[in-house]
């Protein structure tokens, strides 16, 4: 499993959020990264298995799993999204628009 910081020609970009603390103390996370569509899947899955052990014990448990599920979603979508695209076209961000 290979992830990078930068987009290349083949990559999917990532955005996902973890969740972790105790009672009143919680902590987030952004994990933004560049992976192939099938290692993207993979470490966002383990993201989200994370959020839902992990999750619970923080401020406003109950509603990490709900945020982290639809997130995870989301991404999922955004993955097969790019994925269906040429692989030159992936290294744009794809919030963006083309110049």
């Amino acid at each position: 499993m290979t992830v990078a910081e930068v987009s290349a020609p083949g990559l999917v970009l990532v955005v996902f959020h973890t969740y972790c603390g105790l009672l009143v103390f919680t902590h987030q996370v952004e994990h933004r990264f560049w992976a192939m569509p099938d290692d993207a899947r993979l470490v966002l899955s383990r993201l989200n298995h994370f959020n839902l052990t992990w999750g619970f014990l923080a401020y406003g448990g109950l509603i990490v799993p709900i945020l982290s599920l639809a997130n995870y979603w989301v991404q999922r979508a955004r993955i097969s999204k790019q994925a269906a695209r040429p692989a030159d076209d992936r290294s744009r961000d794809p919030g963006r628009s083309a110049p």
